[in-house]
């Protein structure tokens, strides 16, 4: 049976999208549903399911459950087109749900479609106007977007609605974030941890706004509290280890190399291969006229991390400054070609500058 595709959602973003696909395509006959041989049980299975759907709405006709779980298939196998062409078919055709509405918004989200997603998104709320979902979903990806703006007035509806979740708490004190109102995002993280206490997003992000205004030493020292009662948490490791690395280069800008060491030092010592503490605490030490154990931190640096471009740049000053021009301009040569591969522009033109031995 013939199926039409009705595109109100955007027509020329989704036609562009879905790669000139249209709902008979991605309802056609089963046979172009065949898994090949070489593929897994878990997906072969997928797709056998895929092909009874198929038949199911070639023999029977189609439905909003029907198009939404063959979309769901075609997702669990990698063909976002697909999916994304009957989920607009059942919204379109069929009505849709506020689920399938947030559903179909994710997907295009990270399809790389922001703007569309937002239009999903406020399509579904002109249907399902009190949907909390929905109002959710908009506002968390206003953040995404980073217009905060037009996320605080979004999320304020729902912290009204709903101020006992902590979650939209959250993620308004995040827009204001992105608005640097820091007391507002500040006050709203300090109600989330007093009700959620294992919330530490919530925690990181309070330790985020601390750095950004420049309080380094008590960004520091938070975080590490929170690094201590977390510390199989990836994400409490990673800002921790920024915390001390911008407390290092905040100290070596106030000439206090010493202590700039040491908070390096220490951030080595949850991530011991960092490339950028490695680097930092190579340049520290040449400050502090500790030569052989500067280049010998810069070696290992980038020894481990050939594609660390800044590293070839530090380590050759150093050479330059201990008059050794030929090895520096190796290390520089070194740094350019990987700059190139790497498509870094302004890499390549101090790279450039670096060899011809000129500076600024």
């Amino acid at each position: 049976m013939k199926i039409r595709l009705y595109l109100p959602l955007c027509v020329a973003s989704l036609l562009v999208f879905a790669s000139s696909l249209t709902a008979q395509d991605a309802t056609d006959s089963p046979e172009k549903a065949e898994a090949p041989a070489q593929l897994s049980p878990e997906v072969a299975a997928v797709v056998e399911e895929l092909k009874g759907i198929l038949k199911d709405i070639e023999e029977n006709g189609e439905s909003l459950e029907k198009l939404e779980k063959a979309g769901d298939l075609y997702l669990k196998v990698g063909d976002v087109p697909r999916a994304v062409v009957l989920y607009e078919k059942a919204i379109s055709s069929h009505g849709g749900t506020e689920a399938l509405y947030a559903k179909f918004s994710r997907v295009l989200g990270l399809s790389g479609r922001p703007q569309l997603t937002v239009d999903t998104l406020k399509l579904g709320l002109q249907t399902f106007p009190d949907s909390e979902l929905l109002q959710y979903e908009l506002g968390k990806q206003y953040v995404k977007m980073q217009k905060p703006y037009a996320a605080v007035a979004n999320l304020k509806v729902l912290v009204d609605a709903y101020p006992e979740n902590a979650e939209y708490r959250y993620l308004l004190a995040d827009a204001y974030r992105l608005q640097q109102k820091w007391e507002q995002a500040d006050a709203l993280l300090d109600s989330v941890i007093e009700s959620e206490e294992t919330f530490i997003q919530a925690k990181l992000m309070k330790g985020d706004i601390l750095l950004a205004q420049g309080e380094y030493r008590d960004g520091v020292r938070y975080l590490e509290d929170v690094y201590e009662d977390n510390p199989d948490s990836k994400a409490a490791e990673k800002m921790l280890v920024h915390a001390y690395q911008l407390y290092a280069y905040d100290e070596s800008n106030s000439g206090r190399i010493s202590r700039a060491v040491r908070s390096v030092r220490d951030s080595l010592e949850i991530d011991p291969d960092n490339p950028e503490s490695m680097v930092a605490l190579g340049s520290f030490l040449q400050e502090l006229g500790e030569y052989v154990e500067s280049e010998e931190t810069f070696k290992s640096a980038m020894e481990k991390h050939p594609d660390y471009l800044e590293g070839y740049m530090l380590y050759g000053k150093l050479l330059e400054y201990l008059d050794r021009p030929s090895e520096a301009a190796e290390l520089y040569k070194v740094g350019l070609e990987k700059s190139r591969e790497q498509g870094v522009v302004q890499a390549v033109q101090t790279y450039r500058m670096l060899l011809s031995g000129k500076r600024g």
